[in-house]
């Protein structure tokens, strides 16, 4: 499974800072809240509805770690390399769709995953078949298709 990992980094715990997220925001301003994974402290935000800030409410954000965009477009472009490294021993490109995910399951849970296309001449449903495999069983895609039109 491709692992966006760092060792300074354990991602899963990156925007859950040491507090409660109920707690007021004049404890948290008097004694700040801590990232749980690389123990920065964490910097208030407030919270935006619509553009328009609504009254008490804030967000901690770590300064340190990843924000959740840099996080997903680090796990696309290692998707690409690792589709890109499966596909072209077999005279295949693959691309990302954009702004496109395949919806999958993953135990009880639905799951949300970039689209992988392969382009190039048709290698044979086996070769198909073999490359999905391999590419949804290195990463977390669920769905691998084969351009077959002619037209970019």
């Amino acid at each position: 499974m491709v692992g966006i990992n760092s060792s300074d980094h354990d991602r899963g715990l990156c925007d859950e800072p040491d507090v409660p997220n109920n707690t007021p925001r004049a404890v948290v301003e008097s004694s700040p809240a801590h990232c749980r994974c690389c123990g920065s402290a964490m910097e208030i935000h407030e919270m935006n509805s619509l553009g328009m800030q609504q009254a008490g409410m804030y967000r901690l954000i770590c300064p340190v770690c990843p924000s959740e965009e840099e996080r997903r477009e680090a796990q696309r472009a290692e998707i690409l390399r690792v589709a890109k490294e499966i596909a072209a021993p077999h005279g295949l490109a693959a691309e990302l769709f954009p702004g496109i995910q395949s919806v999958g399951v993953g135990g009880d849970e639905r799951t949300y995953s970039p689209v992988v296309n392969l382009v190039g001449p048709f290698p044979g449903l086996e070769t198909l078949d073999l490359i999905s495999r391999e590419i949804s069983g290195r990463t977390p895609v669920n769905r691998v298709t084969f351009q077959i039109t002619a037209k970019p």
